[in-house]
């Protein structure tokens, strides 16, 4: 199950799933249980620590629990109780390793524990699989599908190729977009998470810091929570436009509830009556969660029956409440949250972030308190942002959806919350045609469905889709159901699971004790016990950790070698400095960048020479990374190197070039004619960021470019250089660009220039179809306000 080098194209027919989340991890299993073979199917995945669980499901906090009840959670909609049977089959294993004291269909288990029943349903499906259905996991990025319809080229990140007659893009949920304010310099800063669902986003901090999360739904909950449990006893701030939290679940109305759509089109006002007097009619029987649950499996067609209007209205004007009601907490998390504010620990703001300024110790949040207008200034020390997955794909610049909707083979819906497809999620291109190739499900069809990211939907869209995959390349066959839930084999030091679960409590233990036992079982046959150990690994330092993880380079698996050099770059180790330098140069690409990117933290002057000499490296992936340690080095002697690597074949080398040139105040202009946007894309940024003046020029033309994002930076860099001939050239870019990112910073830009000049067009951006647009341009008018009233008190 790893991946192989080279073009990698299809003996037989292949199917090929981006994503190895939850919603890929189901597909691959309804596949491998339903196909008749030749078929081929890559499961691609760029974060080998989700491989089959996702975000949700490969936390490691125990007190991250599972919103739905175990009774409602099972992967299969034919078998409703499957979760619940497979752990109470594990009832005893469950109690040992993940300390679960209750198993019940009402019981809401930790995530971790649904993450092992994932893992475990692939895995059984993969070895009962028909003779002659294969799967092979590839951990590396799609970046391009290429335009063949009868059988697509997808490019990877790694420059490997895969040919495949089906695709299917399992993307998941993206991270959130940054909060509009007129200074966006802030995040760029360390003291700001954008990504809240990344590994160990939130650090425990000094007692007497403190915490602002943005948004109060769910995710906020889960890191208050996990700061909670590790005993973080500073400020939490949570801010939010109505400063709404989730309710707590509780058991839903036993009698059913309807709400009769009648025989005219529906609105949202007659749908938001309708459910008021059902409530009303209920005689006390049912509350709200009730009606909801029971509206559950009716929603895509209330949302089909909306016209588009009526959509944009429920999304401007119910959607946080539906969001709010819909989305509950388990009565444990809702407890803890209490607690926490009952303490005073985890103060709620209703209103909404209008400036970070960033200080030595920590940064100034200003926030408008919601209703009164009243400003509020907030100290804290970390940032994260838990405002939802940005939906809107015209905004999430991210390289396969970029492409595919620059060339028009994917569209936005016509609400912006997803990608336009078919009924059976196939995606729908520029000129309104269903694509035979290229397939989505889950959070993608967000806009045609609405309710399309959580267990029960995505489920049954799996099975569907698999189903339909394998009859359109006629594969199909009857699906190889699984037998009952038995309990694994119980014989504890033969059974792998039982291994891999032990390795796992080693992270609870001492380091002197645990670290050893780690290296033992980095030999282990098994890849799942090796890849767990090397997680836990990442619990430890010392030279003994680095070592161990050195030697896990060198594994036979593709996974435990890329969880390795992860684990590897999070620790930097002085003591370690010669076993990094001495595989600089080892046979193997892969450890050669992993051990510079290691490197990279250290800073030591030590690593120069091999760095230089790593540039000359055939591989792209090792110049990168050798750019990369060049780039911390306290030296001007990389320069030269660095400007060379700016011109490098492989555009990823020039990106790192590009921005490790900027902390030393060189901008690299000359970029901006470079082939790849992405590049372009940097040197517009480098040249605001390091004030180049001498590319004012180069700037003016990149407003012209072909891709919208090089566009926006080069608005932004033109307001960082504070050039009045720039005010012309924006105000146009203001009034008249379709992409509402590029307005913006036009927006904010002419604001950060100051000048009178580019009044007029801001009055004239008061009127723009977009929120933001509107925003920006009325605090760039303030700011110019400001700076006429210093000037003539002067």
């Amino acid at each position: 199950m790893t991946a192989t080098t080279g073009d990698l194209t299809p003996s037989t027919c292949t199917i090929a799933i981006i994503g190895a989340g939850f919603s890929g991890t189901l597909v691959a299993t309804h596949l491998l249980r339903q196909a008749r073979g030749p078929l081929e199917i890559k499961l691609i995945e760029r974060h080998p620590e989700q491989l089959f669980r996702g975000v949700a499901y490969s936390t490691r906090e125990d007190c991250h629990v599972l919103n739905v009840p175990a009774g409602n959670m099972s992967a299969f909609p034919d078998r409703p109780d499957h979760f619940l049977q497979w752990a109470l089959g594990r009832q005893e294993r469950l109690a040992d390793f993940f300390g679960v004291d209750e198993i019940s269909p009402q019981a809401f288990l930790p995530r971790r524990v649904y993450g092992e029943y994932l893992d475990g349903l692939f895995k059984q499906a993969l070895a009962e699989a028909h003779p002659g259905v294969n799967l092979e996991i590839v951990h590396d990025e799609v970046v391009d599908i290429g335009s063949d319809a009868r059988v697509p080229s997808l490019t990877l990140r790694s420059g490997n190729t895969i040919k495949a007659q089906r695709v299917v893009l399992a993307l998941g949920n993206f991270p959130p977009a940054d909060p509009p304010v007129a200074d966006c310099s802030f995040y760029r800063s360390s003291r700001y998470q954008r990504n809240p669902w990344l590994t160990d986003v939130c650090p425990v901090a000094a007692p007497g810091e403190s915490y602002l999360m943005i948004g109060s739904g769910l995710t906020m909950v889960d890191l208050a929570i996990a700061l909670d449990e590790r005993h973080f006893r500073g400020r939490i701030h949570v801010v939010s436009r109505r400063g709404l939290l989730p309710p707590a679940q509780r058991p839903a109305g036993e009698t059913p509830c309807r709400i009769d759509l009648g025989e005219n089109p529906p609105t949202v006002r007659s749908l938001l009556r309708r459910f008021r007097a059902q409530l009303k009619t209920s005689g006390g029987n049912r509350d709200w969660r009730s009606l909801s649950s029971s509206m559950r499996p009716h929603t895509h067609l209330i949302w089909g029956a909306l016209s588009l209007p009526e959509k944009r209205r429920f999304i401007r004007h119910l959607r946080p409440f539906w969001d709010n009601h819909r989305h509950q907490l388990a009565p444990a998390a809702a407890r803890k949250l209490d607690a926490m504010i009952g303490s005073g620990r985890l103060t709620i703001h209703a209103g909404r972030v209008e400036r970070f300024v960033e200080k030595e110790r920590g940064v100034e949040v200003m926030i408008r308190l919601r209703g009164s207008g009243e400003k509020k200034s907030l100290r804290v020390n970390r940032v994260v942002n838990c405002t939802g997955s940005e939906c809107d794909y015209r905004k999430l610049m991210h390289p396969l959806t970029d492409q595919l909707i620059e060339r028009g083979r994917a569209v936005p819906d016509p609400v912006s919350f997803g990608l336009a497809v078919a009924p059976d999620g196939a995606l729908i291109d520029a000129e309104g045609r269903a694509s035979e190739s290229l397939f989505t499900l889950g959070p993608p069809r967000k806009g045609t469905l609405w309710e399309t990211t959580e267990v029960p939907e995505i489920r049954v869209q799996a099975r569907q889709l698999a189903e339909l995959l394998l009859t359109s390349l006629q594969l199909h066959g009857d699906e190889n159901r699984f037998g009952p839930v038995e309990p694994p084999n119980s014989a504890k030091h033969r059974d792998a699971e039982v291994r891999r679960l032990a390795v796992l409590r080693l992270a609870e233990s001492e380091e002197i004790d645990a670290v050893p036992l780690l290296e033992e079982a980095l030999g282990d046959t098994e890849r799942d016990v090796r890849l767990e150990a090397v997680r836990v690994l990442e619990e430890f330092d010392g030279p003994a950790v680095i070592g161990a993880l050195l030697g896990a380079l060198e594994d036979a698996d593709d996974g435990v070698r890329a969880a390795a050099a992860e684990a590897l770059a999070g620790k930097p180790c002085e003591s370690a400095l010669l076993a990094l330098l001495n595989r600089v140069d080892h046979p193997d690409a892969f450890v050669r960048s992993a051990v510079l990117r290691a490197l990279k933290p250290l800073r030591s002057p030590a690593a120069l020479q091999g760095a230089l000499a790593a540039l000359q490296d055939e591989d792209a992936g090792v110049r990168r990374e050798a750019v990369g340690v060049l780039g911390y080095l306290q030296t001007d002697a990389v320069i030269p190197a660095l400007r060379d690597a700016a011109h490098d074949v492989y555009p990823d080398v020039r990106r790192a070039a590009v921005n490790a040139l900027i902390p030393r105040r060189i901008a690299s202009g000359d970029s901006l004619k470079d082939a790849d946007w992405r590049v372009r894309q940097d040197a517009a940024e480098s040249v605001g960021k390091v004030k180049d003046r001498k590319g004012f020029e180069a700037l003016l033309a990149a407003l012209d470019d072909d891709y919208w994002q090089v566009r926006q930076k080069a608005a932004w860099s033109l307001g960082e250089l504070g050039d009045v001939r720039a005010v012309p050239v924006l105000g146009r870019l203001l009034l008249s660009h379709p992409e509402s990112n590029v307005r913006k910073e036009a927006a904010a830009a002419l604001g950060t220039i100051g000048h009178a000049d580019g009044e007029p067009y801001l009055h004239r951006a008061l009127n723009d179809r977009d929120a933001d647009v509107r925003k920006l341009a009325r605090l760039a008018l303030q700011s110019i306000e400001r700076r006429f009233e210093v000037s003539s008190a002067r």
